[in-house]
């Protein structure tokens, strides 16, 4: 049985196809933990991947062809608590 992700992924690929954008932050090298990668290879999304470390940044880019954009850095969340 599909669990709520599968299902919104499926859905959101029957609706929108290669119109929906897919932001992946900490990607790794696109397989390793990912599991909506089928998802964005069967429906075509427009991606966005960032990924900080050297090394699985180099996989990355050669694991997924990307319709946008690689990103190596990392990403922050400041949140200034009164």
């Amino acid at each position: 049985m599909f669990n709520f992700y599968d299902k919104l992924l499926h859905e959101i690929g029957k609706k929108k196809g290669s119109d929906a954008i897919y932001i992946n932050i900490g990607a790794m090298d696109g397989i390793m933990f990912d599991d909506s990668a089928a998802y964005v290879s069967m429906y075509e999304y427009k991606s966005l991947y960032v990924e900080p470390i050297p090394y699985a940044f180099n996989r990355l880019k050669n694991n997924i062809q990307c319709k946008l954009k690689y990103l190596d850095f990392a990403v922050y969340l400041y949140i200034k608590i009164k």
